[in-house]
């Protein structure tokens, strides 16, 4: 048994403001990003982007490339290179970082 189509009637003014829209490049650039992020979140199961920027991209000499959180809070994808990078952060006094900084310097 094949199913037949469903018919949708769509208003022709919708239908014609939304082709003026996409006529416009920043719209369909716009777009096109969109779809782009609804791709990553979807491949790699991330939320959204953090404030904090990939060393790796970083160390290559370009701009970082933003970290999005990955299903825990530890794990993290640049956007950019796709490296995959686990965070484990640790709750210290500043007394102590900075001891544990003056012996890595010496």
């Amino acid at each position: 048994m094949t199913e037949e189509p469903t018919k949708v009637s769509i208003d022709p003014g919708l239908l014609k403001a939304f082709a003026e829209h996409l006529k416009d490049p920043e719209n369909v650039a716009k777009l096109r990003r969109q779809a782009s992020f609804a791709e990553f979140k979807e491949k790699y199961g991330v939320t959204h982007a953090s404030p904090l920027k990939c060393p790796v991209c970083s160390q290559g000499g370009y701009a970082g490339g933003t970290l999005w959180t990955g299903p825990d809070q530890k794990h993290f994808i640049c956007r950019r290179c796709l490296t995959e990078i686990e965070i484990q952060f640790t709750k210290i006094s500043n007394e102590e970082m900075i001891m544990k900084l003056r012996e890595a310097s010496k």
